[in-house]
């Protein structure tokens, strides 16, 4: 089920439209029975392998905003890349990294909702992050930004640093989700660019 909300910036009135999916009980099943239940690695951040049911939960949110938006994409998640999906087809493509966070409640990007990308992934073949919120089987997509950009803008901070309040778990670059580009800027900005490809690709053909 896909829901839109609008939610208003106060610093700037800005109205920010956040794409709300419900994550279906089946869908929750079939991402538990691929969890492990344990780290898949030294870079997995939480205990037990959490993370393992919000970072499937997002994908799946992802995807079906694609599908809502009419966007070609391929799932490449599976193929050990530093990417989620592949978006686009003919001569312009894009990998998109989707970042999903768990939270105890909704998002409240008005009063203070940060996004983090883990530092050792900085240098990552990628060309944007998309980033997630993910509360019990609702995922939030809080919006995107691209990856050179968001590494000039965002704050880095280091593990075991404390920032707003909480320690952080990891070395990483922080900004706020109410910094991020809104998901419907994403879904006109990949339309204009496959549509100026489609026209490249049957000029070339003519």
């Amino acid at each position: 089920m896909n829901k839109r909300t609008k939610k208003i910036d106060a610093s700037n009135k800005r109205i920010i439209m956040i794409a709300v999916y419900e994550v279906s009980t089946f869908i929750e099943w079939l991402i538990a029975d691929k969890a492990t239940g344990r780290k898949f690695n030294r870079h997995t951040m939480r205990e037990g392998g959490s993370g393992q049911l919000e970072g499937p939960a997002a994908e799946y949110a992802f995807d079906r905003w694609c599908e809502d938006n009419w966007l070609i994409r391929q799932y490449v998640g599976n193929d050990k890349t530093f990417i989620d999906f592949v978006v686009g087809e003919t001569d312009r493509k894009y990998g998109i990294d989707v970042k999903a966070k768990k939270r105890s409640g909704r998002a409240n990007v008005q009063r203070g909702c940060s996004c983090h990308v883990e530092l050792r992934l900085e240098q990552e073949n990628c060309h944007m992050y998309v980033f997630a919120s993910c509360t019990g089987n609702i995922v939030e997509m809080l919006g995107w930004m691209a990856k050179k950009e968001f590494w000039q803008r965002c704050k880095r901070v280091t593990k075991g640093q404390v920032t707003d309040g909480l320690t952080e778990v990891a070395d990483a670059g922080k900004i706020e989700a109410k910094e991020l580009r809104p998901m419907s800027d994403l879904a006109n900005q990949l339309m204009g660019e496959l549509w100026k490809a489609n026209t490249r690709c049957l000029q070339n053909r003519a």
